[in-house]
């Protein structure tokens, strides 16, 4: 359950799913790419859509941690036509 608190007020958020809402891919790649440290870490985005050389796929979202690493962040709504282990594989050769 989700709350909202405002002042000494406090409201449970009503439950939805992101398909009653409209919500796309697109969508949340715009609000993480906008926010990310809604992720719960300090990302630093830089690029959006990235091709994949060699695969003909894109990154959904490309970014790098405090420490330079690389962090791919590949967002998920709705049935899946791979196995998300699959594509991240593919990646990563």
């Amino acid at each position: 359950m989700l709350w909202r608190v405002h002042g000494q007020q406090v409201q449970q958020v009503e439950q939805t799913i992101l398909a009653d809402q409209e919500l796309l891919e697109h969508h949340l790649e715009a609000w993480i790419e906008s926010n990310p440290a809604m992720l719960g870490e300090p990302l630093l985005i830089v690029g959006r859509q990235v091709p994949v050389p060699g695969i003909n796929d894109r990154l959904d979202l490309l970014a790098l941690d405090p420490s330079g690493n690389t962090v791919i962040i590949e967002v998920k709504r709705g049935e899946l036509k791979d196995p998300v282990d699959m594509q991240a594989l593919r990646y990563a050769s």
